[in-house]
């Protein structure tokens, strides 16, 4: 998290089986960061397994809305590409 904050490292990726919470999978300290809109969180749940995948994004210094933001927490997944205060469409929030 310390390598996001400072920009030096665009994302982060956790996974938590069923009964696991932040404590367990160690991504806790980034729940003030996502509360003050500094870091973004992304979650899916696999439908066959029910591993929770939790993406955790860095928000540009700008601040304003860019495709590049989700652009780091979804490479090359265009569908992905939006502005940073709008979720993709197929990722739950």
């Amino acid at each position: 998290m310390e390598l996001m904050l400072q920009g030096d490292k665009p994302m982060a990726l956790f996974q938590a089986e069923p009964g696991m919470d932040s404590d367990d999978i160690g991504d806790a300290d980034f729940e003030p960061f996502v509360k003050d809109g500094r870091i973004l969180r992304f979650t899916t749940i696999d439908s066959g397994t029910s591993v929770e995948e939790r993406r955790y994004c860095r928000r540009r210094r700008s601040g304003a809305a860019s495709s590049a933001c989700l652009n780091d927490c979804f490479p090359g997944q265009d569908e992905f590409a939006m502005e940073c205060n709008g979720l993709p469409p197929s990722m739950p929030a």
